[in-house]
């Protein structure tokens, strides 16, 4: 599965300007780099950010509901407890990032990665995602509920109690990660059917369809 990352040139101009950026009344990033900025909490929605690279900046607590991100790249960002519902991300990359309890409901992912990412309690339930790849992640207590998954991939990534209801995993390679206590529906786990795991991971999941094994 290839995703295509942001397309950046080689050089953006630096800006130390995020913050009246975010609050203008054009609520509009377009072509800059950004690095070591921190933002107190704001709410600003319809928010568009395009060809940009976010290094080192915190962000917090903010509100980008509606938001539309094209060619961006968070490069060790803190985006703990951002609310991004009901936005569009098209060739976004986080990389290195902390996105705990970070809110992605109801929203469009298009060729989104997520590489090497703090993203405990991280939602992306009633989203849609095509061709997005997270890789070495923590994903413990995460919400995927009601997601629609078409070329997405976890490589390596901790699952551990992380909230799977109806979304169809069908197709998808999860040999690399950790499953423990991951939450499904019901005795038939309709969201597990057509998953591929490793022999070990089987194991461990059949108490979720009920079935006790002798030692």
């Amino acid at each position: 599965m290839k995703i295509t990352p942001p397309q950046l040139p080689d050089s953006l101009p630096q800006s130390a300007a995020l913050c009246d950026a975010i609050t203008s009344s054009d609520r509009e990033l377009y072509g800059q780099h950004y690095t070591e900025q921190h933002i107190n909490p704001v709410v600003q929605e319809h928010l568009l950010v395009q060809t940009c690279l976010l290094t080192q900046c915190s962000l917090q607590e903010c509100s980008f509901r509606s938001a539309q991100l094209c060619d961006v790249r968070f490069r060790n960002c803190d985006l703990a407890n951002v609310d991004f519902t009901g936005s569009s991300l098209f060739r976004v990359t986080f990389e290195d990032c902390k996105v705990t309890g970070m809110n992605l409901s109801e929203c469009r992912l298009n060729h989104v990665s997520l590489i090497n990412c703090k993203a405990p309690y991280l939602s992306l339930s009633f989203s849609k995602l095509n061709h997005v790849a997270l890789t070495a992640c923590d994903l413990m207590s995460s919400s995927l509920e009601s997601c629609k998954l078409t070329a997405v991939s976890f490589s390596a990534c901790d699952l551990s109690r992380a909230e799977l209801y109806h979304t169809s995993l069908a197709g998808i390679d999860l040999s690399e990660c950790t499953l423990t206590g991951i939450q499904v529906s019901n005795s038939e786990n309709p969201e597990l059917r057509g998953a591929v795991v490793s022999l070990e991971q089987a194991l461990e999941l059949v108490g979720l369809l009920g079935i006790s094994i002798r030692k």
